[in-house]
C-alpha cells in the first residue's frame, strides 16, 4: 500500500482512526450476509481497520463526508442491482458493500481483489485499487474512471 499523504492521515484521525485500528467486524458480516453480500477476506482486512469510521474531508468550497459503515450502506440499495448489474459490467461476482460516499449519495463496495468502485443508479466508476488507496483518492478529490453501461 503507499502510504496515506499527511492530510489524508489527518482526517482519518480526526475520524476517530489510529495506527493499528483493528475492529471486530462480525456486525458487518451478519448484515451483509443477510442481504446478500459474499464475506471476502479482503473486506474483512479492510472493514477491521476501517470499519465504522464516517470521514470528513474538504471539497470544492465546503466539506463532504464518506463512511465505512457497511452494514447501513448495503441496507439502503437493492442487492440484486450490485450483484447482477454492476458485477455484469466489472465481470465478476465478487462485490461486497463496504461505506458510501459524498453525502450516501455513491455506494462503495470493493471486489474480491481488493479494487474499489462507486456506483449510483447506472453510473459506475473505478476509484482505486485498494481500500487505503481509494480513501486517499476521495480525501483528495482525485478523478474517478468511468465504466460504461452494458448495451
Amino acid at each position: 500500500m503507499p502510504p496515506l499523504s499527511a492530510s489524508t492521515q489527518s482526517l482519518l484521525i480526526k475520524a476517530g482512526w489510529q495506527p493499528g485500528r483493528h475492529i471486530i467486524t462480525l456486525r458487518y458480516r451478519l448484515a451483509l450476509s443477510l442481504e446478500g453480500y459474499p464475506w471476502l477476506p479482503v473486506v474483512e482486512k479492510f472493514l477491521s481497520e476501517f470499519g465504522g469510521l464516517r470521514i470528513t474531508f474538504p471539497r470544492y468550497d465546503g466539506t463532504d463526508t464518506f463512511h465505512f459503515d457497511a452494514a447501513d450502506a448495503a441496507a439502503g440499495i437493492d442487492v440484486y442491482w450490485v450483484q447482477k448489474n454492476y458485477a455484469q459490467r466489472l465481470g465478476t461476482d465478487k462485490l461486497c458493500v463496504i461505506g458510501e460516499a459524498y453525502g450516501s449519495h455513491l455506494l462503495l463496495f470493493m471486489s474480491d481483489t481488493g479494487k474499489v468502485y462507486g456506483g449510483y443508479d447506472d453510473i459506475l466508476c473505478f476509484i482505486a485499487s485498494s481500500g487505503e488507496e481509494a480513501i486517499e483518492a476521495i480525501c483528495q478529490c482525485k478523478p474517478t474512471q468511468d465504466i460504461p453501461d452494458l448495451e
